[in-house]
């Protein structure tokens, strides 16, 4: 069926083709395809970035869009808040460290709180090897002095540990 020129379901001019075919076209249906190939392909991106889609509707998508974006604006909301309250707590404990480092360090009575005598202790293990206890005061600086003259006197130190607790310090030394 052919129509003429004007004829037709009145949506606008319409011009025959080459077949007789009256086919309308607007002056602006290229710009409109355009438009709407960059919306759906950035609707697509946003449904990949968007880990839960739950209907692959534009509508569904964007909702969808909307309550992820809330719910991690929540939770850098709160993981901000946590900060705060770890940054507030931090600053008064580091002072209260420092303060009862200065009591520990100038309390030289410890040893005779915890009724602990100074004493070194060497045992036997094998052959050439050695385990040797130390307790004293912790000052600043024993461990690796102790090392020092350790290494100096020709021992290898095949095993250390060093534990300081309330200025007392407690070293156990495995030596050859």
């Amino acid at each position: 069926m052919k129509f003429a020129a004007g004829c037709g379901s009145g949506r606008g001019r319409g011009t025959l083709n080459e077949d007789g075919i009256l086919e309308f076209k607007s002056k602006n249906l290229d710009a409109e395809r355009r438009r709407r190939g960059k919306l759906k392909q950035r609707i697509n991106d946003l449904r990949a970035a968007v880990p839960n889609i739950t209907n692959m509707t534009k509508a569904a998508t964007l909702d969808d869009a909307i309550t992820y974006i809330k719910g991690l604006k929540q939770q850098v909301d709160g993981l901000t808040h946590c900060l705060e309250q770890m940054e507030d707590t931090t600053v008064p404990q580091a002072v209260e460290e420092e303060e009862t480092e200065v009591q520990v360090e100038s309390d030289d009575q410890n040893i005779e709180k915890f009724n602990i005598d100074e004493e070194v202790k060497v045992s036997y293990l094998e052959e050439n090897k050695f385990c040797i206890k130390i307790i004293c005061y912790s000052k600043r600086g024993i461990f690796t002095r102790l090392m020092e003259l350790m290494t100096s006197l020709g021992f290898e130190i095949m095993d250390n540990n060093f534990t300081s607790f309330k200025g007392v310090c407690l070293t156990t030394l495995s030596v050859k």
